[in-house]
Parts: C-alpha cells; structure tokens; sequence
C-alpha cells in the first residue's frame, strides 16, 4: 500500500514538472502545431490507452488537446496536451462538478501562526 502511494506521488509530481515547465517554455499551446502538425485524434487515444486511461471527452481548446476522461485509479482528470508532440503541458485532477481540485503536498508542515 505504502510503495502504491509513493509511486503514484512520484508519477504526479513528474507530470506536475513536465506540465510546468512546457508551460514556462511555451506560455501555451502552439497555434501552429495545432493546424499544421498535430497528431489526430487517434495519436491522442492511443496515447490515453497507454497510459490506461478512460477517456470521456477529447476536445480543442485554446490551441491544445484537451483529454478529460479517468486515470487507471479511477479519479476524474483533465489532461492538456501540445498538438504535434502530444506532450503534456496541463494536468488536474477534477471533483464531481469537474472543476479542478488544487494540489496539496502531503508533506508541507502547517505554518505556525
């Protein structure tokens, strides 16, 4: 149980690093990608099935790929993705309104008053 969470910590803040930092580099997706490079949607589920998720909505939005579907644990996300490289610039875990919860580090010590 301990080696499952500390896996699935340490695969969220891997996606978490790459997500920003393609952010940083890119500010957002790129147009020209978007209608000149991009994969299809098929590149986009193949890359879902891979990673074991259940996709529920593949959509365009403000220039990338926008997958919402359940990861392999079952949990709602929203995953951003470029167009031509399919590499993941966003990434949030949804509640039941499918609003984005924030991330909270486990491991952060309360601040003392």
């Amino acid at each position: 149980m301990k080696k499952t969470v500390m896996i699935a910590g340490l695969v969220f803040a891997a996606l978490f690093l790459v997500a920003n930092h393609a952010r940083a580099e890119n500010g957002e997706c790129d147009y020209e990608a978007m209608m000149g490079r991009s994969q299809g949607e098929g590149a986009v589920r193949s890359l879902a099935r891979q990673n074991g998720w259940v996709v529920s909505l593949i959509k365009v939005d403000d220039n990338c790929y926008v997958v919402k579907a359940k990861d392999k644990d079952g949990k709602d996300i929203s995953v951003d993705l470029e167009p031509d490289s399919l590499a993941i610039v966003g990434f949030d875990y949804l509640d039941k309104d499918g609003k984005p919860i924030p991330y909270v580090d486990p491991d952060r010590k309360p601040k003392k008053k």
